[in-house]
């Protein structure tokens, strides 16, 4: 009759074997066959190590001299079942007598989940490295600030060498834009909701260089206690190409302003919608630029009724980008004035693939009567 412990043995979830010196298993208990599907008969004799997978084994001979000089130690490793595959075992490990006794528990699921964490980490390392994006994590009561790798790259410091911190921030900040950095960052402890959703400001790195940031932060959603999570993000760039082409324009408005003439950008057709138009038109035909930017139809009903067709017809023959326009018609101005006009363009394609004719409005009228002049001056002297 078997004791009450060894009912208990063979009930355990845990594997439990007993080894002679050599490592050649004396007793395994029914765990190994519910778990691995391996019989007694299967593992009597066989050595346990060779149960193990071979990329380990190297590492679990040092540990059982460790057992054999401390009497117990822990290693953890894969096992092979019976089916060929394999499981994540932790062992407790013990030397008596001559003899070693071994008590090992299933960790499969958890390596799994640690090696999914891990692998999900490095991902986001690869994006974050790849993108120039490093990412935060404050915990207000803890006083704890965490940076990710590429957070510390941003500020060219290498990662692990210094303790991530607001201070450490704000020391790398342009001292002309410290205040407003502190002020932000006071805004989201307080009330993070309140706060804008950007910061973009100047930083003086380690290596020397000064570089513009931006700074995104938000409380995470589903945490016990509040957090405050972000990004961090090197935007010099982009910001130094959005400014040359901010002052591209500007200087393109100021030129275009002072040409005594139409620029325009519009749609083809009667109704086409003028989506620009420089200041020049109110001179030239009265109506403000409003007028234009908000009255789809107004060119159309501008244009003499006896021209209009013409006009329509010179536009018509336009069929794709690059097709250049040239059409001469008269068209009425807000005050009743008759103004013969030159229209060139050369039609674009817009963002959403839709034409657009981009062209300039001449005011001819004293060219056209210094002509009609001439003409009659030419006809009474036949």
């Amino acid at each position: 009759m078997r004791s009450e412990g060894e009912r208990l043995v063979e009930l355990s979830s845990s594997l439990l074997a007993t080894t002679d010196a050599d490592g050649r298993l004396l007793y395994v208990n029914r765990a190994w066959e519910r778990m691995l599907g391996w019989e007694a008969r299967d593992l009597i004799g066989r050595k346990a190590i060779h149960m193990a997978h071979p990329d380990e084994r190297e590492a679990i001979e040092p540990a059982l001299r460790a057992a054999a000089e401390q009497e117990e130690a822990a290693i953890e490793c894969r096992i092979t079942s019976r089916d060929g595959n394999w499981r994540w075992i932790d062992w407790r490990v013990r030397a008596e007598g001559g003899r070693w006794y071994l008590a090992g528990r299933d960790i499969s699921e958890r390596r799994e989940l640690e090696q999914e964490r891990v692998s999900g980490e490095a991902r986001l390392a690869q994006a974050q490295r790849v993108s120039g994006v490093g990412s935060f994590e404050f915990d207000p009561e803890a006083r704890r600030m965490v940076w990710s790798d590429e957070h510390f790259r941003v500020l060219s410091l290498e990662p692990g060498t210094v303790d991530a911190s607001t201070d450490l921030l704000l020391e790398h900040t342009h001292p002309d834009d410290r205040a407003r950095v502190e002020a932000y960052w006071d805004q989201l402890l307080l009330d993070a909701g309140r706060a804008p959703e950007s910061l973009e400001f100047r930083v003086q790195r380690a290596d020397g260089a000064e570089r513009i940031v931006q700074l995104r932060a938000s409380v995470a959603e589903g945490q016990d206690a509040p957090k405050l999570i972000g990004t961090i993000q090197d935007v010099s760039e982009r910001r130094r190409t959005q400014m040359a082409l901010e002052a591209s324009e500007r200087r393109y408005r100021a030129l275009v302003e002072q040409v005594p003439a139409i620029v325009y950008t519009a749609g083809l057709g009667p109704e086409g919608a003028w989506e620009f138009v420089s200041p020049y038109v109110e001179k030239m035909l009265g109506h403000p630029v409003r007028d234009w930017t908000g009255n789809a139809a107004l060119w159309y009903a501008s244009i003499h009724p006896n021209d209009r067709e013409r006009a329509l017809a010179d536009e018509e023959q336009l069929k794709g980008p690059g097709d250049q326009l040239r059409s001469e018609y008269r068209m009425i101005a807000k005050d009743g004035r008759v103004v013969h006009v030159l229209d060139e363009g050369t039609v674009i394609e817009g963002e959403n693939g839709e034409l657009r004719l981009q062209g300039v409005l001449l005011d001819v009228t004293e060219h056209r009567r210094a002509e009609m002049a001439l003409r009659e001056t030419h006809d009474r002297t036949q």
